[in-house]
This record gives structure tokens, C-alpha cells and sequence, in this order.
């Protein structure tokens, strides 16, 4: 019995003295209703974070923190009105941040090449039926580009030049209507496309040398500055 009391007592002393984590408040994403991807810009402290603001209009749009999350401040939001979302954010070998998402019903991309305080648009792939971009990864001098198409279209893996900015389409899905995640994993670029007649989500998988060998060149892609943020 005494043994089974100081057992007890031991315990509540030890739940007694732990202390859960603590949180800090840092500061806020002005307007933000959704914040879908984080990306850290290498060797700068400085975070860049794509999602969606204004109840009203539902714009896409992208905040920065230069302290390291500490205060925001947003940097670039979709011009085509409302109805907007940007999905996920990369870099690339060129000290790039790309982002990729919908804007105004169509694919939208974009890139910053000075951390994030001015954004260029780049046009999507040619022909693409894609109403909205879903995601992108950068494998060399390459940006591959996945979305979603309205049925009974097919989706398709395209690739960015980011060199000279030439499309190529990689791979054509036509049993999938969307791509929603890509993943440049121990060698291999990992393709998940979301089937359209069951929902099950398919993986494909290839090389870099899978890639080359399917690539055919389909146009390059227009650029234009984007509006500075007016808040």
C-alpha cells in the first residue's frame, strides 16, 4: 500500500510540473482567408507565403516576412478579379520563387527574381485546357507544371524552360482530370494525378531521362510585370 501511494504521488508531482509548449503570436497575413504554401527564400530569413485573401472577392495572393515570420506584409495578388487561388510556391537553380495557382478561371504562374518585392506573370502552356494550376517542382533548369481541366478533358505534365522560357509537354493523362501534387523524390519525379471517373489518386513515376526522351517543345511563354500592390 505505501508503495502504491508514493507511486501516485510521484505522478501527479510529474503531471503537476509539466508544462505544455507555449505559442507566440507573430504577426498577421493582412486579409488572409487562406494560406496554402510556405516557402523560405535560401540564405535571406526572409518567408514567402501563397493563399487567398478578401471575403468578397477571393483574390489570390502572396505575403512576405522579412524578419522570419515575425511581421507581413503582402507583395503580389492576382489583376483578373475575383475567384482567384494560388496553390504552391518553389524556387528554382536561378534564385527564382515561382508560384502557381488559378486566376479569374485559367491557370495562372508567376515568379519573383528579387525575393520577392516584384512579380512577373509567365502565360501557361499552349493549348492547355487547365482552369487552374495545382502544382509545380523544379528539377534543373526545368519547371514542371501540373493542373486541373474541366471534363471530359485530360490533364497533361508540362515542363518550363526557365532558361529561354520554351514549353514543352512531357506527358498527356487522359484518364485523370487533374494533377495534384508533384514531387522530385531520390532521383525521380513523382506524378499524382486524381483519376476522373474513380477519385482514386494515381502515381506515376520517372526519370530525368524519362522526361527528355517525351518532351516536345509547344511555345514559349509570354511574360508581363505584374501591378504593384496597392493596399
Amino acid at each position: 500500500m505505501y508503495k502504491t501511494i508514493v507511486t501516485v504521488v510521484l505522478l501527479m508531482a510529474a503531471a503537476l510540473a509539466y508544462e505544455p509548449p507555449s505559442w507566440m503570436n507573430l504577426g498577421d497575413l493582412s486579409g488572409a482567408i487562406h494560406a496554402r504554401d510556405l516557402y523560405e527564400i535560401t540564405g535571406t530569413g526572409y518567408l514567402l507565403a501563397a493563399g487567398q485573401f478578401d471575403n468578397v472577392f477571393d483574390q489570390a495572393a502572396v505575403w512576405r516576412s522579412t524578419d522570419m515570420g515575425v511581421s507581413w506584409s503582402r507583395v503580389f495578388k492576382s489583376d483578373r478579379g475575383a475567384s482567384s487561388l494560388f496553390w504552391q510556391m518553389r524556387g528554382d537553380a536561378y534564385n527564382r520563387a515561382w508560384v502557381v495557382g488559378s486566376d479569374g478561371g485559367a491557370e495562372a504562374l508567376a515568379y519573383s527574381a528579387n525575393n520577392g518585392s516584384t512579380w512577373t506573370w509567365v502565360s501557361g502552356p499552349p493549348s492547355s485546357p487547365a482552369i487552374s494550376g495545382r502544382s509545380i517542382t523544379t528539377i534543373g533548369d526545368y519547371l514542371y507544371h501540373g493542373g486541373e481541366v474541366a471534363t471530359p478533358y485530360s490533364t497533361s505534365l508540362h515542363r518550363l524552360n526557365v532558361v529561354n522560357m520554351q514549353w514543352e509537354l512531357v506527358v498527356q493523362y487522359p484518364q485523370c482530370n487533374a494533377i495534384t501534387r508533384l514531387k522530385y523524390y531520390n532521383g525521380r519525379l513523382l506524378v499524382f494525378c486524381r483519376d476522373m471517373t474513380t477519385s482514386a489518386v494515381r502515381v506515376f513515376s520517372y526519370t530525368p531521362s524519362d522526361l527528355d526522351a517525351r518532351a516536345v517543345p509547344v511555345g514559349l511563354a509570354e511574360t508581363r510585370p505584374a501591378d504593384p500592390v496597392q493596399d
